[in-house]
This record gives structure tokens, sequence and C-alpha cells, in this order.
């Protein structure tokens, strides 16, 4: 496995890393490094490299613990092929004089440092809810979570609850409103206060608000204007208007909580785009990102010839004096000329013998993986591959490390 990926990192033309640390019970920060390249079959693909042992946890003890990595695999200057890092956002990593980032600019001026997206927006969201309603709703469902999360037996007995009524797990407030005698066998005042709470109508409008808003973040998608979980989907209770049922139990407080909900849904709203501004600005101006689905997005480009010609040529410009440098190592021609001619070229190729209806990166690995393709456009493939290696997340990063914690538990790990 090592050896199929050493012959791999030294026969691509580039390559972006990947990394995150995490401290085990000797004190001492393990970090994992990923690598992201353009296999020969002209797809991108991640990679676990190597764990390495930081001696120290600042910039210049990670930067250390990066070359060791390399040098595992027989490669001295990493920084010849290096394109892009992925990283979280602590100080230590995209500290702006001293991080990480900046001390692998310092030998890289090109290297393009991503803070991962899905962290961007996990702190956009938390930015838009904070002192919020939604602080005293997570408090409750982390409460609920411990109460039955530390205790098999609660647990058991609310899953029997949940199958005698049809439901998920999920319903404690409604048998408990039912006054049912298994209240009892739970410290009654967590069950009480649960339940006072819960029967509030605040709390089932709100949390079909936060739903509908936080659902479409997840998948990244414009829907949070899609509404599909109405906070006002309910039926009234005895025929009275003023009063409201939320699975059969009786809701307190519900003009004012309607009232409250009207305007919360689009405030909260405006505050999540606000929020998603603000953490993204940065990409905005970024030359890689600004410019990136320009050239690879074929299914985007103009469908006319006309307006064809001339489209990308600033992207491919921008791209070739931002990667210039690492163009120049690499042996690649970086004038105007060269690359806009190639560029025109690789687009009338594309639109003639693929068009839009075949994904763009089934296009790319195409053109990628043909040796005529290759030799054809040797010179703008390169910013192609560039921009294919970007990373956008640290997901894979992550979940290495909790399958380390499953591999190896916090007993295994005292061990000697």
């Amino acid at each position: 496995m090592k050896g199929t990926l050493e012959k791999d990192l030294k026969d691509a033309r580039y390559y972006s890393v990947l990394c995150d640390g995490s401290t085990d019970t000797s004190v001492k920060s393990q970090e994992l490094f990923y690598v992201l390249y353009i296999q020969k079959d002209g797809r991108a693909t991640c990679k676990l490299m190597s764990v390495e042992t930081a001696d120290n946890k600042d910039a210049a003890g990670l930067k250390q613990a990066m070359t060791e990595a390399f040098a595992r695999f027989g490669i001295v200057n990493f920084e010849c092929k290096l394109a892009a890092t992925g990283l979280d956002g602590a100080s230590v990593n995209m500290g702006r004089n001293t991080g990480l980032a900046a001390r692998l600019k310092e030998i890289a001026p090109w290297l393009t440092a991503v803070h991962c997206f899905n962290h961007h927006l996990e702190l956009a969201a938390a930015d838009a809810f904070n002192v919020t309603f939604f602080a005293q709703l997570d408090e409750m469902l982390r409460q609920l979570f411990s109460l039955y999360q530390k205790s098999p037996k609660k647990l058991r007995e609310l899953k029997k609850l949940a199958e005698a009524y049809g439901e998920l797990c999920i319903s404690l407030s409604r048998q408990a409103a039912r006054g049912r005698s298994y209240v009892t066998r739970y410290p009654k005042q967590k069950i009480k206060g649960f339940l006072a709470r819960w029967k509030d109508a605040h709390f089932p409008m709100f949390v079909a608000i936060f739903v509908d808003i936080i659902g479409p973040l997840r998948v990244l998608s414009l829907g949070l204007q899609a509404d599909d979980n109405d906070p006002k989907d309910c039926k009234a209770a005895d025929d009275n208007e003023d009063r409201l049922s939320y699975q059969d139990v009786v809701l307190t407080n519900y003009a004012r909580a309607l009232n409250g909900a009207a305007g919360q849904r689009q405030e909260w709203m405006d505050a999540i785009v606000l929020c998603l501004s603000n953490r993204f600005k940065d990409l905005q101006e970024a030359p890689v990102y600004k410019h990136l689905c320009p050239i690879l997005d074929t299914q985007s480009w103009p469908g006319e010839e006309v307006n064809l010609i001339s489209y990308g040529d600033e992207s491919v410009t921008r791209l070739v004096d931002h990667f210039a440098q690492l163009l120049k190592q690499n042996g690649c021609d970086v004038s105007r000329d060269t690359m806009l001619a190639e560029w025109s070229a690789l687009k009338l190729l594309i639109s003639e013998t693929y068009g839009k209806a075949i994904p763009y990166l089934d296009v790319w690995a195409a053109i990628l993986s043909s040796p005529a393709g290759k030799e054809q456009f040797s010179n703008i493939l390169n910013i192609v591959e560039l921009l294919l290696i970007t990373p956008i997340s640290n997901a894979v990063v992550e979940r290495m490390f909790s399958t380390m914690a499953r591999m190896k538990p916090h007993l295994r790990n005292r061990m000697s």
C-alpha cells in the first residue's frame, strides 16, 4: 500500500494536503495527513498518507511533522508540487502571521489555504442562533439525551413505550402528559421540568422553524426559503382557537408563541444568510475559488459557439498568474498566448464531443486519462488538475479520528 502511494505521489504533477491533529493519553499531538491528487484514470482521490507525532503543537512543529510525513515517501522538497492545504480554523493552522498556512506560504507563495467548509457552516449557524431560543432548545435536547444515554434500563423502557404507541423513541413528553405510571420511575424533577417546557407552545413551533432552516444547510442548498415544517400545522383543541394541541397534548402560551414565531423565522433566515456571507467572504476574493466554476463546470458553459469563444479567458489568465511560479517549476509554458490558445481548443473539443449531458467530472477524467488529450493540452490541463485537487472539507480526516477512537479506546490507549 505504501509502495503504491509512493509511486502515485512521485508520478503526480500536483497534490494537496489535508491535516488535523488530536492529543492522545500521553499528551502528544498526533497529526493525520491525507493527500489529494489526480490518479491515472483522471479522477481525484484522497488517501491517508501518515500519522505523525508532533513534538511541538505550534505551527513550526506541525510543519516539521508534514515534512517528515513526505520524507517517509522519499519526497524531500514537497512544496514543489503542493497546490493547497485543508485545515480547521484553529489559530495554529490559520493564524495570519505565524500559523501553519502562513509558514507554508513562505515556501509556496501560490498555496491556497482552505478553512474546512463544514466548519464554516457550523460556525455560521452558531453565530446566527447565538442568544436565541435555540439555546434553550439545545440545552433541553442535550439533557434528554443524557438522561437516557447514561441508563440502558431507562432507554429500554422508553423504547418499549415507543413501540406500544407505534412511534419513534422520541416522545417522552407525550406519554408523560397522559399521566402514565412510568413517569414515577424517573427523577420527578427532571421529568416535570421537561414536560412543563415542552408543553409551552414555543417549543414545538420553534422546533419546526429550526428544522426548516437548518435542514437545507445540511445539503448546502438554497432551500432556506422552503417551508417544509409549518409551525402552525397543528389542530385546535376542543374547538377553541386560543388553545393548541400538539401530539394530543394541549400547549400553553399559544397566542404569545404564535406572535413570536411569525417574525422570528424570517429574522433567523436573514441572520443565517448574513453569517454565511461573513464567514465565506474571504473565499469570494480567493483566485482559485473565484475562478474555479467557470473552468471546471462544463455543464454551465455557453451553448452557442459565439459566446463560448471568449468564455473563461479572464479566469484562465488570473489562475495562470496566481500559479505561475508553481507551473514554471513543473515545466509548463505560462505565456498568455499559449494558455488561451489551448483553452479555446479545449472548449471546442468538449462542446463538440461531450456536450452538457455528461457530468463535468467524467469529462475531465476522460481528457486527463487520454494520452492524446494530455499531449494536445499539456499546459492548460495543469490548471484543470490544480482546480480538481482544491480541497473543500476536512471530513475525511475527522472520520479517521473516529475510526482510530474505535480501534484504540481510552483503556487500550493506556496499556504499556
